[in-house]
């Protein structure tokens, strides 16, 4: 379970670390969180409170099953300062479809957790008071079925999606 607590998920990183010398080892970094994620044998659960922008959008919504509260909101807003989401440009086909993926980050959009269940970047919406239970709902899901099911039911629905390190590394190119 990806979670956090306060305000928000994850409001993303600051302008400034967007530019040199800090980028280049910041991305690195983060990549590699999602390449831990994509590892782990078992299934992910976030849980999106307040704003996931950014990198906090794409780490929410990289998890196998995303539970928002109906107050949270989600967006890749990197165009407006000249950039682009690369992990979101990676999974989030697969997630949404290409034609939703190129109009939430060319836009900047960001959308309020009912519009991105619309969409398909959230898998439930509850009320904020009722988050906690619908996660431990959602993990009692998976804790019923067999570990080693689940892991190679994720690993083979990750290898349909296509070699993740290979587009990756043809966005960051």
């Amino acid at each position: 379970v990806v979670s956090a607590e306060g305000r928000a998920f994850c409001a993303g990183v600051s302008v400034e670390d967007h530019l040199p010398p800090k980028a280049r080892p910041m991305i690195a970094a983060f990549h590699e969180i999602f390449r831990r994620l994509r590892a782990l044998p078992c299934a992910t659960v976030s849980v999106v409170q307040g704003a996931a922008l950014g990198g906090g959008c794409e780490l929410a919504c990289f998890a196998d099953l995303v539970v928002a509260a109906d107050t949270a909101s989600l967006g890749v807003p990197e165009i407006k300062l000249g950039v682009f989401p690369p992990i979101a440009a990676v999974p989030f086909p697969d997630r949404i479809g290409w034609t939703r993926t190129l109009q939430l980050i060319t836009t900047g959009d960001v959308l309020a957790a009912a519009e991105a269940h619309h969409l398909g970047l959230v898998d439930r919406v509850v009320p904020q008071g009722n988050l906690a239970a619908a996660v431990e709902e959602t993990v009692g899901k998976l804790r019923d079925k067999s570990a080693a099911a689940i892991r190679l039911t994720r690993r083979a629905a990750m290898a349909a999606g296509g070699d993740f390190e290979a587009r990756l590394s043809e966005v960051e190119g």
